[in-house]
């Protein structure tokens, strides 16, 4: 019986193991471009992280399939001003890549919840011709506030009083009149 048992756990660690990916996150770069280099690291660092994930980089400056894949992509979101790095986290979208502590964490938001309830792969979705059930996408660090004597703030999380007061108290502050 325990036989049997053990028999049994090693075959299921075994389909575990060779269980395919479950979500797809989708990254156009170009050769050259810094913010593109930060995220493929960051993306290296993730996907050994989890095992669950494939990270599919779309090169567009040298390679003509991809560059068009990436046009269409912009297309059909509606962005008429693109740039790389441009990723796809299942239903999700955003363009640029600014911190692991800002993109980054969001990134980690969006695969969690892709994990958590299957996401729709938006960029697949693109390819065949269909309409993405995806959203335009955000600029990275575009809630981000870099105020002096302070750094940088998020200001998604902040709540409305209280990042009406930063402003406030920022915007009360005149270094002309000392």
């Amino acid at each position: 019986m325990l036989r049997l048992l053990l028999l049994f756990l090693l075959a299921m660690t075994a389909a575990q193991a060779a269980e395919p990916p479950s979500l797809t996150i989708h990254y156009f770069r170009a050769e050259g471009c810094p913010h593109c280099e930060d995220a493929g690291a960051f993306f290296a660092r993730l996907a050994a992280e989890e095992p669950r994930i494939a990270v599919r980089d779309y090169e567009i400056s040298r390679d003509a399939e991809n560059r068009a894949l990436f046009q269409a992509a912009l297309k059909a979101l509606g962005v008429e001003e693109g740039g790389v790095p441009f990723i796809f986290v299942g239903d999700w979208a955003t363009l640029g890549y600014h911190t692991d502590a800002t993109t980054g964490a969001e990134i980690r938001r969006q695969v969690a919840r892709c994990l958590a309830s299957s996401c729709p792969d938006a960029l697949e979705a693109i390819r065949a011709g269909r309409a993405p059930a995806a959203l335009p996408p955000r600029a990275a660090g575009a809630d981000v506030l870099r105020l002096p004597l302070i750094g940088e703030v998020d200001a998604a999380t902040l709540s409305l009083p209280l990042l009406t007061l930063t402003v406030a108290a920022l915007d009360a502050f005149n270094p002309c009149a000392f």
